[in-house]
Parts: structure tokens; sequence; C-alpha cells
């Protein structure tokens, strides 16, 4: 884990953000499919806005995949739903090995006033995707 979650559990709660895991052994797309299917909702997530640690993608395109990544990808094959991304997002999208940030279902409404908490906790973020009432389901785009 990079950095502890404190500064940023804080401003999602102050903020009344109700949903957020953090991102761990399932990978972003598996602990999104849990929450989804908690939810009964789908995520739909911007491949090119993934966050992504150095040395990353150069692996990935080396067609280096770890264990925990192939369990994760049997985990949500029957919900996941794969647009035109190079196949090295997914792996990086299944990965287990991840930084343990958080992820957090931000509604419109409070998108302004968490990224200023944030910001000035000086708390690295990204808005990697959408939420949306369907069937439990998990999308890269």
């Amino acid at each position: 884990m990079r950095l502890l979650n404190r500064a940023a559990s804080e401003v999602l709660v102050a903020a009344g953000v109700r949903a957020a895991t953090d991102v761990t052994g399932f990978g972003l797309l598996g602990h999104a499919l849990e929450m989804a299917r908690a939810s009964g909702v789908r995520f739909t997530f911007d491949a090119r806005s993934l966050p992504v640690l150095p040395g990353a993608l150069e692996v990935a395109r080396a067609g280096i995949e770890t264990g925990g990544a192939a369990h994760n990808r049997r985990f949500i094959a029957t919900t996941f739903e794969l647009g035109a991304v190079a196949p090295e997002a997914v792996t990086i999208a299944v990965d287990p090995q991840t930084s343990g940030g958080l992820l957090a279902s931000v509604p419109p409404e409070l998108v302004a006033s968490v990224d200023a908490g944030l910001a000035e906790r000086n708390v690295e973020r990204w808005w990697i995707g959408r939420v949306e009432a369907g069937d439990a389901a998990v999308a890269l785009r």
C-alpha cells in the first residue's frame, strides 16, 4: 500500500458518500463487481483514466499475469463487458497487486465537494468511470 486511506475516507464520510471499498485482492473490476452486486448497479470504467503504477503496463504488455489476476478474470467473467481497449488494460484492471486505494461511488451532486476536500488534504484522486442503474455488471471501455 502506497499511502494510508485515512484522509480520503474522512473526506468521503464527511461529504456523505455511502459506498466505497479498498481495492486489493479482487482488483479494481472484482471489487467494483462486489459493489455492483450489493447495490444492483452497473460500473463502467474508462480504461484511459485508470491510474497505473510505473512499469505495470510494460509488464502487462509482455503477457505477464499473476495467478490472482487469472482468478479475478474468472470471477467477473459472466458480468463483464469489454469495449475496444488494449488487452493490457484488462490485465491492469483485474490484477490483485494494487496500491490499496479506495474505490468510491460518488453521486454527481457531491463530486465537486469531494474533489475539493481531497485536494485540500493532498489526496491523489482519479475520476475513472460512472455508476448507472442496471443489472449488476462491470464494463471497461
